[in-house]
């Protein structure tokens, strides 16, 4: 009986190794598996780390009116023990640094510009930072992986689908034409995208690529697109970690009728000066 049990184990191995360098891949997948164990705890752990996000749609072909090629670089400091978070987020061009602030569930954003500072209420969408964060394993599943590829000490390569490794929520933010065809964007469900990961220790570095190349839809009304999209995703525990603060004296606030956005406290014998 465990003669049997032992072979149907081997079998099912096998089989959803198919396709791929047996011991190769039993050395990728271990491997792989105890380094992203040991990272992911570091991050559990770490009160303080950074992100920094490449995303690039290329649309290659498409028969649909104003859908266009983007990117987005995104970098962003997170401090679990502070309410305060900083972004640098550049969209097709256009760069905007802020320093966000959860003021007991109230959200104020402050735009530095220089050495000028403006607090807003921001809208929901204005807050998930346009994909550029769109790297996401919450949905990794082993079983699913294919390819599999130990390509040196630290480093790995394998396919997997695509919603397993990319929050569809922000992809579909990041494409709003796309998701006028698709809300939920279901027609990447049967996406494979090939994936690069490495590992340095120093600063605990996770080092992300996920690719998926000429990829074609075809939507119920016939609309037809082909692009790529490729997402590269850094993160690291850096020993250095200082993010802006917006009310030293550097900063200079612009005025605002909003009550709940007269936050920084000036002393009595400081000059106030309003930028013009």
């Amino acid at each position: 009986m465990k003669k049997i049990a032992a072979g149907a184990l081997l079998l099912a191995l096998f089989v959803s190794l198919a396709g791929c360098d047996l011991l190769s891949t039993i050395v990728a997948v271990k491997g792989f598996y105890t380094e992203y164990t040991d990272y992911s705890g570091r991050y559990t752990n770490a009160t303080q780390f950074t992100v920094e996000a490449n995303t690039d749609l290329t649309v290659t072909e498409t028969n649909i009116a104003d859908l266009n090629s983007m990117s987005t670089d995104l970098y962003f400091m997170i401090d679990k023990d502070s309410p305060y978070s900083y972004t640098v987020q550049t969209l097709d061009g256009v760069t905007k640094n802020s320093v966000y602030h959860n003021d007991n569930g109230l959200l104020i954003e402050y735009i530095i510009d220089g050495d000028t500072v403006t607090p807003t209420i921001p809208e929901a969408s204005e807050t998930q930072a346009d994909a550029g964060d769109l790297f996401s394993m919450d949905d990794f599943s082993f079983q699913d992986v294919q390819n599999e590829l130990k390509t040196g000490d630290h480093s790995y390569e394998f396919d997997v689908y695509l919603n397993q490794v990319v929050n569809m929520e922000k992809l579909a933010s990041f494409a709003d034409a796309l998701k006028v065809f698709d809300e939920n964007l279901t027609s990447l469900d049967n996406a494979m995208a090939h994936v690069q990961i490495s590992f340095e220790d120093a600063e605990s570095v996770i080092d992300i690529q996920a690719t998926l190349t000429d990829y074609v839809i075809t939507f119920d009304d016939e609309s037809t697109v082909t692009f790529s999209l490729t997402n590269h995703t850094t993160m690291r525990i850096p020993a250095d970690f200082q993010m802006p603060d917006v009310f030293s004296d550097e900063y200079t606030f612009v005025p605002s009728s909003d009550i709940r956005l007269a936050t920084k406290v000036y002393a009595a014998d400081t000059a106030i000066v309003f930028p013009i």
